[in-house]
């Protein structure tokens, strides 16, 4: 609710001509959408950081069109996605992992989620790794709730599957 209230007052500061509310309204946001952008490029900060940057200019110059209580966060995350989907590969970062079994894993996740079509990895991203409410990714996405509840289940269910089918193949291959 927070970000709400301070991201109205930013824009209306910024409709009015004040520069140094955009900044403040990119700081709100930065490391999200960064986050968001490096999953989405495949774990390259310099793609990530080229993303982000395309969202937020686009993002800001949307705003004098915006209306009153429309949402910063939802134009960027549209923008944001549109720069992201052109190297069509969301993928969770790399952690150097001390265990052999969970270093295994997640090369495994990597490969089921490289397989996936690039909308069902933004559904995935959206909720799993950002946490936004359906509401909000029905919004950013422009369909219903409920299919926003049924993509993210088919996106999850085809996950699993190419989980399963990595799975069996790495042991037909031991």
């Amino acid at each position: 609710m927070v970000y709400v209230l301070e991201e109205e007052v930013l824009m209306e500061r910024y409709r009015k001509g004040d520069a140094s509310a955009l900044k403040s309204l990119i700081k709100l946001y930065e490391q999200k959408i960064f986050a968001f952008c490096f999953y989405a490029v495949g774990c390259d900060a310099d793609k990530a950081y080229e993303a982000a940057v395309s969202g937020f200019v686009n993002a800001a110059r949307s705003i004098p069109s915006l209306g009153g209580k429309a949402s910063f966060l939802k134009q960027l995350l549209r923008q944001a996605i549109t720069a992201s989907k052109q190297s069509h590969a969301l993928l969770s970062p790399d952690n150097s992992e001390s265990s052999a079994a969970k270093l295994e894993i997640r090369k495994i996740v990597k490969r089921a989620l490289l397989a996936l079509p690039f909308e069902m990895k933004v559904f995935l991203l959206l909720r799993d790794q950002l946490n936004l409410s359906y509401e909000l990714m029905a919004s950013v996405l422009g369909k219903s709730g409920t299919d926003i509840k049924m993509e993210l289940a088919r996106s999850r269910k085809q996950l699993r599957e190419n989980i399963e089918a990595i799975m069996a193949n790495r042991d037909s291959l031991s």
